[in-house]
């Protein structure tokens, strides 16, 4: 599995806000709004 980083934040469009191993934050969008909270 690859570790593209750890969830730090989850916006209100389930948009994964995400920093990874060199402190880049990143943005996935998941798609899934319910998920996205969950993993918060």
């Amino acid at each position: 599995k690859t570790h593209i980083g750890k969830v730090i934040d989850v916006d209100n469009d389930g948009v994964l806000i995400l920093k990874d191993d060199q402190g880049r934050l990143q943005r996935i969008f998941s798609g899934d709004v319910t998920l996205a909270r969950q993993l918060k």
